[in-house]
């Protein structure tokens, strides 16, 4: 079941803090807020379910802002503790949204009845404005959608560490949504008024690795015709998360080690240490422990990294979220393309259940994308969906099952490569032909060869 997300909102930073513990220790998700300037922001990026307040915030009103939030979102009620339960007020604070008043001082149990009543309440309610939030939001934490219990396990790791600043490990098969984790991380987290930076190691050409991550000076190699800062400089202040970490090679591990312990960057053909303060993620579907083991990942970066380490679910173990992410996913495309598909057949439904999605939520979106664009009707019929795609997670190229022609593994083997590359530098096609060391004449003609979705 999904955890309910409550935002506490109370000037006195003791309170709220003790609140909030109460709440978390409940079983809720507690969102804290101890300004109205910063309650009237969280429900923007974060999906609440019931607002928590005081009657009196600063010299703002607790009601006033009820009144406020319940314009700005029908449905969204609130529980008001208040030093004046009496009936006037109490039907006011009724007629603002609150379904319930906790009078000062007042016992935990007491306070906790109150929020479980209001939010058994208000369930249906609560459960259609969630369905809503996703469809525009994605979810409420980042862009996540997932109820499974996998799911939300990876996503209550994913809070508690975006709180700290110790480096995060996202562990995952390919396609299981580690970027969208890190950047969720990242909104969550102090630094999220600073950059958050997004690369992938493995995309980058290898010559090139250590001046994208630390930059160059002038001269520093042939092309090199100005200074550069990296990756680590661009990130100052904020997040950089490196997927695919494990395809880094060993002398640069040893390069990045030395960032991570001292804060400071040189970059390539400098001698000038540049501090930077940069709260690292990565990333890698590989198992990096075998890595160390087969000595080729560092056992001190492996340890420097994994200060918090996060599993992410396979898609075909989160049985049931993964029509609601299909619904998603129909919906985000259709409105994006102006298209009139609303749903999915009972056929199509149970075609999307019974699949294995080895390409796991990579692949059901590229999936029901496709079927967008080729429903011949409103709905989405199980002949629509093209299932026998190969799966984006990459192959091993080794053993008697790899029986690809090599002409075919060439171009999936091109597909998923430009498409990260793509990604990795957000469409900008400049840079992107710059990272595989090609022109942009050579990277658009590669580009033309790649099927079309």
């Amino acid at each position: 079941m999904r955890q309910a997300a409550l935002l506490i909102i109370d000037d006195d930073r003791e309170v709220l803090r003790a609140v909030a513990e109460l709440i978390e220790e409940a079983g809720h998700h507690a969102i804290r807020a101890n300004s109205t300037k910063l309650g009237r922001e969280i429900p923007q990026r974060e999906f609440v379910d019931l607002l928590l307040l005081d009657e009196r915030i600063g010299v703002d009103s607790g009601m006033k802002f009820l009144e406020e939030q319940r314009r700005a979102t029908p449905g969204l009620n609130g529980v008001m503790i208040t030093g004046h339960a009496n009936l006037k007020y109490a039907v006011q604070a009724m007629r603002a949204g609150a379904l319930d008043l906790v009078e000062k001082p007042f016992e935990n149990e007491r306070l906790l009845e109150s929020v479980a009543r209001a939010l058994a309440s208000s369930q249906l309610i609560r459960e259609a404005r969630y369905q809503r939030w996703q469809a525009v939001h994605g979810g409420g934490f980042g862009k996540i959608v997932g109820e499974s219990a996998s799911m939300q396990k990876a996503i209550r790791e994913a809070r508690k560490a975006a709180a700290s600043n110790v480096p995060i490990l996202l562990l995952g098969e390919s396609g299981t949504g580690k970027d969208v984790f890190a950047k969720a991380i990242h909104e969550e987290s102090p630094r999220r008024t600073g950059p958050c930076v997004i690369v992938n190691a493995g995309a980058i050409a290898p010559t090139l690795v250590e001046s994208t991550l630390f930059g160059h000076v002038r001269g520093a190699f042939t092309g090199a015709d100005r200074e550069r800062p990296g990756l680590f400089e661009q990130a100052d202040h904020g997040t950089l998360f490196l997927d695919e970490i494990g395809e880094m090679p060993l002398d640069l591990q040893v390069k990045l080690l030395r960032v991570l312990e001292d804060g400071l960057v040189t970059r390539v053909g400098g001698a000038r240490p540049i501090a930077v303060d940069v709260r690292i993620i990565t990333a890698t579907n590989r198992e990096l422990q075998a890595e160390v083991t087969a000595g080729r990942f560092r056992q001190d970066l492996y340890y420097r990294l994994t200060g918090f380490t996060i599993t992410l679910p396979r898609l075909r173990d989160r049985g049931e979220d993964i029509l609601a992410l299909a619904r998603l996913f129909l919906w985000r495309h259709a409105e994006e393309n102006h298209l009139p598909v609303g749903g999915f057949s009972g056929t199509a439904e149970e075609a999307i259940r019974a699949y294995s999605w080895p390409g796991n939520v990579r692949q059901l979106d590229h999936v029901v994308r496709g079927a967008v664009f080729r429903a011949t009707s409103t709905t989405i019929q199980a002949e629509d969906l093209d299932l026998s795609a190969p799966a984006v997670a990459p192959q091993t190229l080794s053993g008697s099952a790899f029986v690809t022609p090599y002409r075919s593994a060439l171009e999936a083997f091109e597909s998923e490569y430009f498409a990260r590359l793509l990604a990795s530098t957000e469409g900008n096609k400049s840079e992107a032909a710059r990272i595989a060391g090609l022109d942009r004449t050579s990277l658009h003609a590669h580009l033309r060869k790649l099927p079309k979705p």
